[in-house]
């Protein structure tokens, strides 16, 4: 592996990193569903054991072209240049259990099955939940930042990736443990939220995990989410966005960062147009973005006296309004999990998502009892990553005022 991060192809391809594809977890999210699976040269990207990958990100295209005529010199060949991420291996892990009264009010020959389906349908199923809100995330596996607390009742930025049952601890800005293995038994608002366990301290520093998954020193983190891929400042995936410029997104702020604006067709075209330029041609295929927001552009759409339409639902794409850009139908999605006061214009090609071994682990038997108790329990993993291999094919649109 060459030791600049901006290489060609065939370096990136010699890293240990075409790997078998296993089955990636079926998902019923809109989002998810939208996104391509990395691939290189038509081989998936697949978690053996390492703890990292390296996937091409394009830089330039092979641009040896020149007009000519008879008995004209070819034109210098150039080939394409790569910039190289560096990917980590992201490891979800989780644990069902069911008692012997579990068997005994299912009863019948299927007893034992019925009550393992009971609880590891739900089990994949909060997997599918975890792996959306990473999606929406920085990569950091933040789920709320607290604002107070009075007794069992906290106040967060947003509960919106919050659920009953969950089990959360709370670190601050030193990595002082301020929850430790708090449960949610109330989703209270969409700002608040009641739980069981210690609370101490809690402040407006606190940032609240699934259990585990920060220990303080260590910060096992997510997979990367739009708040990451989507930026033009900052590190991503080993990248420094200032020193390789083509590592960033187009990111397009309103007059005054921070600061919501009314939303206009010329700001969104703004977003577009640099995307165009800096892929070479490509346009958005979705723009996702929050409820308030969608309503917004149906606000824009009466001002400016034009039709509300919508397209239709299709294999690999939701429906939603429909936004044209030089003649391309483009659907606007809009969900409560997105980013408030923004817009994500998204390439299906260029925003991937990368998946591991993943299933029930088997190594002492697929079934194991809890020692001391009449209860058997089973252990879930699999190991995943989003990502893009065409940072410019993406963009956003901050500060736009809500409706």
């Amino acid at each position: 592996m060459g030791t600049d991060i901006l290489t060609n192809l065939a370096e990136v391809l010699t890293s240990k990193h075409d790997k078998t594809v296993p089955i990636y977890l079926n998902t019923t999210v809109p989002l998810l569903d939208f996104m391509d699976k990395g691939t290189i040269l038509g081989k998936t990207v697949a978690f053996e054991g390492e703890d990292y990958f390296y996937i091409p990100a394009q830089v330039q295209l092979p641009e040896g072209l020149a007009w000519g005529g008879e008995n004209v010199q070819l034109p210098t060949a150039l080939q394409a240049d790569y910039g190289e991420f560096r990917l980590s291996w992201k490891k979800m892990h989780g644990v069902v259990e069911f008692s012997e009264e579990i068997i005994d009010l299912t009863k019948g020959a299927y007893a034992l099955v019925n009550g393992f389906k009971q609880n590891t349908t739900g089990l994949l199923k909060a997997a599918r939940l975890n792996l959306e809100a990473a999606l929406h995330g920085d990569g950091s596996g933040i789920l709320a930042t607290a604002v107070s607390y009075s007794g069992q009742v906290v106040t967060v930025n947003t509960t919106k990736y919050l659920r009953p049952g969950m089990v959360l601890d709370g670190y601050d800005a030193s990595d002082n443990h301020d929850a430790d293995g708090i449960v949610v038994t109330a989703i209270n608002s969409s700002t608040t939220f009641t739980c069981t366990g210690t609370v101490t301290s809690v402040d407006s520093a606190t940032k609240f995990y699934n259990e585990g998954s920060h220990d303080g020193t260590n910060e096992r983190g997510a997979t990367s989410g739009l708040d990451d891929i989507v930026r033009d400042t900052g590190t991503f995936q080993n990248v420094d966005r200032a020193t390789y410029t083509w590592a960033q997104a187009h990111e397009t702020d309103g007059s005054t960062p921070g600061t919501a604006q009314a939303l206009t067709e010329n700001r969104m075209n703004g977003v577009i147009d640099d995307i165009y330029k800096g892929s070479y041609g490509d346009t958005p295929d979705l723009i996702y973005t929050s409820i308030g927001v969608r309503n917004a552009y149906k606000n824009l759409l009466r001002d400016l006296q034009q039709p509300i339409e919508t397209l239709p639902k299709k294999t690999g794409f939701p429906g939603g309004l429909k936004y044209v850009y030089d003649g391309k139908e483009i659907p606007i999605y809009a969900s409560t999990k997105a980013a408030a006061n923004t817009m994500f214009f998204l390439s299906k090609a260029h925003l991937l998502k990368y998946f591991g071994k993943m299933g029930w682990n088997t190594t002492d038997g697929f079934l194991k009892w809890k020692t001391n108790y009449l209860a058997f329990y089973a252990v879930w993993r699999g190991w995943f990553q989003h990502g893009t291999d065409w940072p410019e094919a993406n963009g956003r649109l901050n500060d736009i005022t809500e409706a």
